[in-house]
């Protein structure tokens, strides 16, 4: 049968109809008044989720889910971010995160001043030996395994970390009280960059703690560098938050200068009676700060008291070696007694509240004074510090009434201030009753709401959601975190903001808030009518370093780092071949080896080698060596034949040639640092600057090209001889120079704010840098990719095999490869 074809339209019309399905949803939150986050307005509509994502906002009454939220009469915001908490323990044991979900806390950010990681093996059996009423193993070394072992037992919040400065001091350092050699710092510098590409958000310091007290403002400016080079912030409880508040806050805002990144304070406050005047002094600063640019903001929690150690009273030196140094002080009964005249109250003992001991048969004293138990004992209070310590062998946790409510609402209008609890997360049950708390680890958030905002007016709700969200999220630099908008990941909360209320007490803190109805975390349900259901689909939120390296994949598809050896002592310089072999040398055994690409092997090229360091190929096909032992600079013809290209510059010995690299006219460029190898004869330079020379003619004497260097070591030019790169080890930093049609180098630009041991090029331009692990920069010397190394150091590295995608990396007692997407450099 035919059909007009008017007909045929509108039978089609009619059957499409037919056919059209109404949208669908997992879930959809049906007629709540939406806060977005950003501080406008509130607004009535649903909101549908697919998976972990926010799909869509508005009238969605036609479409269909398969779990549908009625909100109305309620509020939906996104979840709530808690700028500094403690949960880092908590939650290994119990990852529901209980009194902070039940707040609306979607994301916790842990780390003050220390971290779960980096971790060495000592660090790892101290911690162990800490564990009190909670106890864990610890299965993890570097923060980011930390982290992600978080996500992989399963925790309802998601996580997020910043590097601790004490972390990485008690690594590199200990507890010593000293200013860090430039080695030492950069020991700290690798650790904190390779913390950063496996996600952190930046580095904390919490300067009135040691080893975190220890470092100097220059120290942690240095630090920071790192950190803001990495898109990440600086965050510190600042060194003094009493009499010397203005001077530390000062500190901060001239890090966050110097090291141009942004930065906050933690739990902004004045402490003490006779300090809270200060705090409209520390906001000028502040403000003054933002004025001239500096992106600086603080936060807070909701109550007028703190808490932290008692073992704070004491003085400095008896805390700097750390707590086990503290209790061998404390056996000194001369030391005791001097404590004891030393101790400080910046509050009055009837304020100071116990609330956690170590020691189980101590816990009695928990709910008391420490006027009350020093009157109990018939001991002066200074003394009452000094005896509960030592009984105890812990640092005795304490609440500190220490603040001006006046004070917590000024802090509150500022504009800038997010919101912490600077507690654990904890379920009230089980071990978690076995201490007492503040009640800030159940009420902060909630507290805000009904207090701050429902009973005080003292911002408006909008206000105090975009404080609990998009600020936090935009100063960390979150992806797709802290709004209510498509396309974000499904972090949201459904409360009622008449009925939001905290429960906890300083007599009962145990006690849940309430008036939290539902709470989803990448979509999945973890509250549903107030209770929690048990979902864990928390996850380790990384910062701006790990999503960069994420979208820039150095490594072949499939490929991972290969150990080819692990056979020799200290491995160097290598060079490739035309062949695609690649030479490296073994310096302490003093011998020259060769991977033959074709068969993957390794074999013995040269003994003795002159404790060759850096290798290189001439243009006539010749392996150059820094003969380190002779200070002299080899062009090898056979195994056993080699020409002494230079030892001295104008008639001094040259300290030690390291790296080597030939421009394509066959100049021959190398540097000169000074190292004292313990098979030196000699014990002093005879040339007192470590300079970059050049060779340029056949048996020409070397020429002085660069200098003003700290202690150049890792050097590589382009392939058109344009540009040549220098690793200043001993200064942290990489420079970039334009070669000069002479062979002379100008135009000194720095590259990565990063030293070297060695450095390759590949067929893009991406400079590679050895320390700790690899680091992978750009030709706009952007950090593209960290590559990890299991080895304390490693040293060099080179494109081999015959396409050049093979990367043979030296590191210590091994020889790593790796396959490439890309060649590199011939």
């Amino acid at each position: 049968m035919t059909f007009p074809k008017s007909s045929c339209t509108a039978l089609l019309i009619l059957l499409l109809a037919g056919c059209s399905q109404p949208e669908s949803f997992d879930t959809i939150i049906r007629g709540g008044t939406i806060l977005d986050g950003s501080g406008s307005a509130g607004y009535s509509a649903d909101l549908g989720i697919r998976g972990d994502t926010i799909a869509a906002i508005g009238d969605l009454s036609a479409a269909k889910a398969s779990t549908n939220i009625d909100a109305t009469g309620l509020h939906v915001a996104p979840g709530f971010i808690n700028m500094l908490s403690w949960a880092n323990v908590s939650l290994l044991i119990d990852g529901r995160s209980q009194s902070d979900i039940r707040q609306g806390v979607t994301l916790e950010i842990l780390g003050e001043g220390r971290s779960m990681g980096p971790w060495s093996e000592e660090m790892k059996a101290t911690q162990k030996a800490r564990q009190q009423d909670i106890t864990y193993e610890i299965a993890w070394s570097t923060l980011g395994e930390y982290l992600q072992h978080l996500e992989d037992r399963g925790v309802s919040t998601n996580v997020a970390s910043f590097v601790g400065n004490g972390t990485l001091r008690e690594y590199v350092m200990g507890y010593e009280k000293r200013e860090p050699t430039q080695q030492e710092l950069n020991h700290m510098k690798g650790l904190l960059r390779q913390a950063m590409t496996e996600g952190a958000v930046g580095l904390s310091t919490s300067l009135i703690y040691v080893p975190s007290g220890h470092a100097s403002t220059k120290e942690i400016t240095e630090l920071a560098r790192v950190a803001a080079d990495f898109g990440g912030m600086y965050i510190s409880h600042i060194r003094n938050e009493e009499d010397s508040l203005l001077y530390a806050v000062r500190e901060l805002i001239e890090i966050a200068d110097a090291a141009d990144i942004r930065s906050e304070i933690y739990h902004f406050k004045a402490s003490g009676q006779d300090n809270w005047g200060l705090l409209d002094s520390a906001i000028a600063l502040v403000e003054g700060a933002r004025d001239r640019g500096l992106e600086v903001s603080t936060d807070m929690y909701m109550y007028n008291a703190s808490s932290t150690g008692l073992n704070v009273l004491l003085p400095a030196w008896a805390k700097d070696g750390g707590h086990s140094s503290t209790m061998k002080l404390m056996q000194d009964p001369v030391r005791r007694r001097q404590m004891i005249a030393e101790t400080k109250f910046h509050v009055p003992p009837e304020n100071i509240l116990l609330v956690g001991f170590r020691n189980p048969e101590m816990r009695d004293l928990i709910g008391k004074t420490l006027a009350e138990v020093a009157a109990e004992r018939g001991i002066d209070t200074a003394q009452a510090v000094t005896d509960l310590i030592f009984e105890d062998n812990s640092r005795i946790q304490v609440v500190y009434f220490s603040m001006s409510e006046e004070n917590v609402e000024r802090k509150l209008k500022l504009p800038y201030m997010a919101i912490c609890s600077d507690a654990g997360s904890y379920t009230a049950a089980g071990v978690f009753l076995e201490q007492s708390t503040h009640p800030r680890a159940y009420g902060s958030f909630a507290r805000l709401l009904s207090h701050f905002v429902r009973e005080r007016g003292v911002i408006s709700l909008e206000e105090a959601i975009r404080r609990l969200t998009a600020l936090p999220a935009t100063n960390l630099g979150l992806d797709r975190r802290g709004q209510l908008q498509p396309g974000f990941f499904a972090d949201v909360v459904v409360f009622n903001a008449d009925s939001i209320q905290d429960k906890a007490t300083f007599e009962e803190p145990h006690q849940y808030a309430t008036g939290m109805e539902y709470v989803l975390v990448n979509g999945g349900i973890v509250l549903a009518e107030g209770e929690h259901t048990g979902a864990t689909p928390g996850r380790f939120v990384k910062g701006p370093a790990a999503r960069k390296a994420r979208t820039t994949e150095i490594a072949e598809k499939g490929a991972s780092l290969k150990l080819l050896s692990e056979q020799y002592s200290f491995t160097e310089g290598p060079a490739t071949a035309e062949n695609g072999d690649v030479y490296f040398t073994d310096q302490p055994n003093n011998r020259i080896l060769r991977w033959i690409a074709d068969t993957d092997s390794i074999v013995t090229f040269m003994e003795p080698a002159g404790r060759a360091n850096g290798l290189y190929w001439d243009r006539e096909g010749k392996l150059l060596a820094a003969a380190d032992e002779k200070f002299e600079l080899w062009r090898i013809h056979e195994a056993d034949s080699i020409e002494v290209l230079t030892s001295q510059f104008e008639s001094s010995n040259l300290n030690g040639p390291n790296d080597i690299w030939v421009h394509p006219k066959g100049w021959i460029y190398f540097t000169d640092p000074y190292y004292q190898r313990p098979w030196w004869n000699r014990q002093a330079k005879e040339i007192e600057e470590e300079r970059v020379y050049v060779i340029r003619e056949p048996g020409g004497e070397p020429e002085l090209v660069a200098d003003g260097l700290v202690q150049p070591n890792g050097i590589i030019g382009t392939e058109d001889g344009k540009y040549l790169y220098v690793a200043d080890i001993g200064d942290a930093k990489t420079y970039r120079y334009t070669i000069g049609e002479d062979g002379s180098l100008g135009d000194r630009k720095l590259h990565a704010a990063q030293g070297s041991d060695g450095m390759t090029l590949d067929s893009e331009g991406n400079l590679y840098l050895t320390g700790y692990g690899v680091d992978v920069y750009n030709p706009a010397g952007e950090w593209i990719q960290h590559i990890p190394i299991p080895e304390d150091w490693t040293a060099n590295i080179t494109f081999g095999g015959k396409d050049r995608k093979t990367l043979i990396i030296t590191a210590m007692d091994a020889v790593y490869t790796l396959r490439t997407q890309v060649p590199g450099v011939r």
